[in-house]
């Protein structure tokens, strides 16, 4: 994590030579440069696609070829050899679009520049002006340059607390399994959900610690570089443990619930497996997808508008997430109910 967070608190005032991008949802210009670049791949019959996540170049043989041409006839309103300077022009509406998208998809095998999931974040990026990242700049500095570090730092240790938390009930349940330990355990008058939940807060703590404590060390360092008065110490350090804690309480929830029902240690590499393919297959949006992932990715320091304004989609999907690992930390209580009675 420390790796790929490098000098990205290196926050400068932007300049007329800095190139950045932001993407936008318009089909008038979505929908030429997507034409474009599907007329070069078909003619190249070679496509680059990423299914469940795996890089893999597609290509199609004759039949496949000409049901690709038919599609894009379809897609444009022209013939084939007319697409790209008359059908260029005709630009569909988003139903037609996305139902020719998900016929091109599922020809190349899925996991498509596209695929209805990817097309605006592919051919959607459109340059920032220089007023708009000046405007962007003091959004920054007014809300504490520090704040807009800490989401950046959000989308790492998100993924990495997603791909690794569960490591941590591994090692507390299996510890049941030791003689000495478990006639404490399974004979003490505390109840069940008492024990669960006492474990699960402690080591929700004990890790949300050491994440605060890691980010300590960059926000000493914005310290040092802008001063206290650029910096907003107590939002990021909230905006942290709002956007991280539900996810911590999750994986602690559903490893302490796999490990109880299958008391192996490859309860953990399970779930390593599950969290790391759902990574590499979720939605390519990275600098800025909140929606209903038990992921928030936001992996740019900067957006502060964008942030702002779906702040309420992120609010309730931590709040959401928090009552889904709650749910599954009763489940999982209930299973070790049934352990300590001798049922499971």
């Amino acid at each position: 994590m420390a790796t790929q967070l490098s000098d990205s608190y290196i926050i400068d005032r932007p300049t007329r030579d800095d190139v950045t991008y932001k993407t936008e949802d318009d089909l008038n210009y979505i929908y030429p440069t997507l034409l474009k670049e599907l007329i070069k791949e078909t003619e190249l019959n070679s496509f680059d696609t990423y299914p469940r996540g795996f890089y893999r170049n597609v290509s199609l043989d004759d039949n496949e070829i000409n049901l690709m041409k038919k599609l894009i006839e379809d897609l444009c309103g022209t013939n084939y050899e007319d697409a790209s300077t008359l059908g260029i022009h005709n630009i569909p509406n988003r139903e037609n679009l996305e139902n020719n998208l998900k016929k091109i998809d599922s020809l190349l095998g899925g996991g498509s520049s596209y695929s209805i999931n990817r097309y605006k974040n592919m051919f959607g990026q459109v340059p920032t002006s220089y007023e708009e990242r000046i405007d962007e700049y003091k959004l920054m500095k007014a809300n504490g340059l520090d704040e807009s570090f800490a989401r950046y730092f959000c989308d790492y240790a998100g993924i990495t607390i997603f791909i690794l938390i569960y490591f941590i009930p591994l090692g507390v349940f299996l510890k049941d399994s030791n003689k000495s330990i478990s006639s404490s355990i399974f004979t003490k008058s505390s109840s069940t959900r008492k024990i669960l939940f006492t474990r699960l807060w402690a080591m929700a703590i004990v890790t949300i610690s050491s994440i605060l404590l890691i980010f300590t060390c960059y926000e000493l360092i914005l310290v040092n570089l802008y001063g206290i008065e650029l910096l907003n110490p107590v939002t990021a350090y909230g905006l942290i443990i709002l956007w991280l804690f539900p996810n911590i309480v999750l994986g602690i929830s559903l490893g302490s619930l796999i490990t109880i029902l299958i008391n192996n240690i490859l309860a953990g590499v399970f779930c390593f497996l599950i969290s790391f393919m759902y990574i590499i297959t979720s939605s390519p949006n990275i600098s800025g997808a909140y929606g209903f992932s038990p992921i928030i990715r936001h992996n740019i320091v900067g957006m502060e508008k964008y942030f702002l304004d779906n702040f309420n989609i992120l609010l309730e999907n931590r709040i959401m997430w928090f009552i889904i690992s709650l749910l599954i930390a009763l489940i999982a209580s209930i299973a070790l109910d049934k352990k300590r009675v001798g049922r499971l």
